[in-house]
């Protein structure tokens, strides 16, 4: 896995807790869910990305066909990990040009919680089955919540994401499309690409729809095509267009 050095990735992590790299041998092995032991037990970088893959269920990749290209030309290699305080994960590595790359960190689906979301029917299904079967979260490794989806054990409002349960200050205030405002507390906050573009879902939406934020204006947007652009950005950092 060219460009890659383990060492290097496990000191980034560390700031997290105690990191580990899990393969065939690793006194850790035997905790590896049945789901993930293919993966820690190959030598081979292809055969470990074709066993995690396995894993995503086929109507969330065609909701997102951007990225689902990217999984098959730009990832190359897929690892097990322990992160302590988030136990096992799956460390994904995307290329972007030797020798850097981008990681991003899928969480054990036995994660998910014993509750659901608020609002939780608000994402379409091949999304929330995604979520129940193969990755109970999957964001980029720096601050947990950034293109992709948020581990739904710690999914909340827009408002409470805010740290304003209460509704956040100056909300209606915010440039609105043609339809009536929706309630920040009624906002369950999905992702973000950056700290200041957040998407999120809402009974109050049509189904399949969503809500965008950035810099004071508010879109209402196709929720699989926005997600398959935020996610694409954790590979290609870009700014979005808010447009």
């Amino acid at each position: 896995m060219s460009g890659i050095d383990l060492a290097e990735v496990v000191a980034k992590l560390e700031c997290h807790g105690r990191t580990a790299i899990i393969e065939a041998g690793s006194p850790d092995m035997s905790a590896v869910p049945a789901q993930w032991a293919a993966i820690a037990r190959s030598g081979d970088a292809e055969e470990r990305r074709l066993f995690a893959l396995s894993r995503w269920n086929r109507d969330f990749l065609d909701l997102i066909p951007g990225y689902a290209a990217a999984l098959r030309t730009k990832l190359v290699d897929v690892r097990v990990c322990a992160l302590s305080g988030e136990g096992l994960i799956l460390l994904y590595f995307f290329d972007e040009s030797d020798p850097t790359y981008s990681m991003t960190i899928g969480w054990d689906p036995a994660s998910f919680g014993a509750k659901e979301p608020i609002f939780w029917e608000t994402i379409p299904a091949p999304a929330r089955t995604f979520l129940r079967e193969a990755h109970a979260g999957y964001t980029l490794s720096g601050d947990w919540e950034a293109c992709g989806m948020i581990a739904p054990h710690i999914m909340t409002t827009l408002a409470g994401a805010w740290e304003n349960p209460d509704g956040i200050p100056g909300w209606y205030d915010t440039w609105w499309p043609d339809r009536e405002p929706i309630d920040s507390r009624r906002l369950l906050y999905v992702t973000h690409s950056t700290p200041d573009y957040a998407l999120s879902t809402s009974p109050d939406l049509p189904p399949g729809q969503a809500l965008t934020y950035y810099d004071g204006e508010i879109n209402v947007v196709d929720f699989a095509q926005e997600l398959d652009k935020i996610m694409l950005t954790g590979i290609r950092p870009a700014v979005i267009d808010a447009g």
